[in-house]
């Protein structure tokens, strides 16, 4: 009985000599890990950028909102008979108001007779990266 069991650990012995082989033949090597951590580090840049433009376009958006909301305000406050005295007074306001909210800018109103009818140009320009003009002309009859 105890040589069978001699037997049986022999028959067994090139099983576990192969897997310990195995074991060995299976690790990374360095330069696996170097290419991982470059496809790693590429991919956090990609992510980096990716959040940066994001930031930036929200903001952007944030003072379209602004300024779209504070030109109807404005043309909420113009009446159809303004002299221009009252017209100057209401560019004065509204950019000192302006001015609070988004720094840098620069406000014109004017009066313009298009077609027959008259209309307000209400222009705010914003000094960004980009200087961007916002324009709102309000007819009235």
């Amino acid at each position: 009985m105890f040589k069978r069991r001699m037997r049986s650990f022999h028959t067994l012995a090139p099983f576990y000599q192969a897997r310990v082989v195995g074991l060995g033949q299976s690790a990374f090597s360095l330069i696996e890990v170097l290419v991982a951590l470059l496809i790693l580090s590429i991919g956090a840049i990609g992510i980096s950028k990716m959040l940066l433009v994001s930031t930036t376009c929200h903001q952007q958006a944030q003072w379209r909102e602004q300024v779209i909301v504070v030109g109807w305000s404005i043309a909420d406050s113009l009446t159809v008979d303004q002299n221009e005295q009252a017209l100057q007074a209401k560019t004065q306001y509204w950019q000192k108001k302006l001015d609070k909210i988004l720094p840098g800018n620069v406000l014109t109103i004017n009066r313009e007779n298009v077609a027959g009818r008259n209309s307000y140009l209400i222009r705010i320009s914003l000094a960004t990266d980009v200087t961007k003009i916002f324009e709102l002309r309000i007819y009235t009859s």
